[in-house]
């Protein structure tokens, strides 16, 4: 896939601030089907029908499962969950982006922290979406769809787009696609 894989590969867990002494308290961060009966409030930023299919979606690889028998992480910060909650897309959440956090982590230290993970090269709840179980798979994500902004942890888009030509709220192009939307 294009773009350079970066060692050692980040990962974002995205949370709500109020989670955070939770997971101090619990000692960790827990996968939803494993999530421990101890009374600890959660306080929820995801959108109900998207985790409804994660609960079902079953992994091939590594320990198998569900999605949610693993803790989720993003490889970039950009995500699709992020810009649901910043732009009021995910029903009963109106708090923007201000009170959420990242936790962040590296592929490589969970796989030397010993516990299974897999990942993927897409959304976990589309169909084509492939699962993989080794680091070395690492090559089939596509980096640069990844860091849009052209390289990990770039504050600001500097990658050349060339032309591009309009198509409704769209602009695009072999290579880029931007949309505008109120």
């Amino acid at each position: 896939m294009p773009g350079p894989i970066p060692h050692p590969t980040p990962l974002y867990r995205l949370m709500h601030i109020d989670n955070l002494k939770g997971c101090l308290d619990r000692g960790g961060v827990y996968a939803p089907n494993h999530w421990p009966d101890d009374g600890l409030a959660y306080r929820t930023i995801h959108n109900e029908r998207i985790q409804d299919t994660r609960h079902l979606r079953r992994i091939a690889c590594g320990p198998g499962g569900t999605i949610h028998d693993y803790v989720s992480f993003y490889f970039g910060y950009l995500s699709p969950m992020m810009l649901n909650l910043k732009t009021g897309r995910v029903p009963g959440y109106t708090e923007g982006q201000t009170p959420l956090i990242y936790l962040v982590s590296s592929a490589q230290s969970i796989r030397e922290s010993g516990v299974g993970f897999v990942f993927s090269d897409g959304h976990g709840v589309a169909t084509f979406t492939q699962w993989f179980d080794d680091l070395a798979r690492l090559d089939r994500v596509d980096w640069r769809m990844v860091y849009q902004n052209g390289e990990p942890h770039a504050t600001h888009a500097h990658s050349p787009l060339g032309t591009l030509r309009r198509d409704g709220a769209c602009w695009s192009n072999a290579s880029a696609l931007v949309c505008a939307w109120k």
